[in-house]
């Protein structure tokens, strides 16, 4: 089976655990980026090609990211996902990216709570508010302390605690610089874990426990959140599928975590979640698993 993974930036750990498992599996497994995409429109006729090759010499493909920051390549992505699709090809999370061409935190909360799937309390707001309205407001809807995160952003990046109303008027600019509808506010949940649930095929492969590193707010492992092997519970299971079918995924990450009562909540939902602090403390092959996925085995 020859196999497509695309990629946009210099992550190397996915990308090349894939090609390793691949090499064994005695696929053909080749990396590459949207730029590398030819599309040529001809009368009735339609070819694409990636660096010069045509797609037909492909049977399936796997996307490692949604796009650029700015959305530039999703056009491009979507495309070749539909065309790929007409040619009874297997592309990882297709459906998905067609339904869904960005799947912010903002579009998670509302299609999660559309299907009845608890969340972390989340509140956006719409409007460039003043200092004075925005405290208000943050004070009445969600207190303090509070998170703020990216409506877009990954790996924990981009997300800052707001200890006081005192605390926000430090952030103040660069939220309203970048527009207050780019950014949502949580509650504080000093519990200092959540969990990461795997599903491939609509069904979760393994759990990793992630406990944020002293002094961080955010548990990835890629900000250096220890990460733990721990059995999931039912709940966490019911939780992680339902939530991986709601936004038609073959293979999710699913971030839950416990309030102070013990009650579960889904806090994220990643469609091209990283694997590398997953497969080194639960000792699976998620690589080798997508792998198999994709070629039917």
């Amino acid at each position: 089976m020859n196999i497509l993974v695309f990629r946009i930036n210099k992550e190397k750990y996915a990308p090349e655990r894939l090609q390793e498992e691949a090499r064994q599996l005695g696929c053909r497994l080749e990396i590459v980026q949207y730029q590398d995409l030819t599309f040529d429109f001809s009368f009735q006729k339609m070819t694409v090609s990636v660096n010069g090759h045509s797609l037909d010499d492909y049977q399936g493909a796997i996307f490692r990211v949604a796009g650029t920051r700015t959305g530039g390549y999703i056009a491009f992505r979507n495309l070749l996902i539909r065309y790929l699709l007409s040619q009874n090809k297997k592309v990882l999370n297709g459906r998905s990216y067609l339904r869904f061409p960005r799947l912010d935190k903002l579009t998670q909360a509302y299609h999660l709570v559309d299907q009845g799937l608890p969340v972390v309390k989340t509140v956006s707001f719409g409007a460039n508010l003043s200092l004075a309205e925005l405290k208000k407001l943050l004070k009445k809807e969600v207190g303090f302390p509070c998170l703020v995160k990216p409506r877009f952003g990954a790996q924990g990046r981009g997300i800052e605690k707001i200890t006081s109303p005192e605390d926000l008027e430090k952030i103040y600019p660069l939220l309203t610089t970048k527009g207050l509808e780019m950014w949502l506010f949580q509650p504080f949940l000093p519990v200092g874990q959540d969990y990461r649930l795997i599903v491939l095929g609509g069904q979760v492969i393994g759990v990793m426990k992630r406990v944020a590193a002293p002094g961080s707010v955010v548990t990835n492992f890629s900000q250096g959140g220890q990460v733990l092997a721990i059995k999931p519970t039912a709940e966490q299971i019911q939780l992680a599928e339902a939530a991986a079918s709601v936004f038609t995924l073959d293979y999710a990450g699913i971030d839950i975590i416990h309030d102070s009562s013990g009650k579960p909540c889904i806090l994220e939902v990643n469609r091209a979640c990283q694997f590398k602090g997953f497969e080194s403390v639960t000792g699976i092959n998620v690589a080798r698993k997508l792998l198999e996925w994709l070629s039917g085995r």
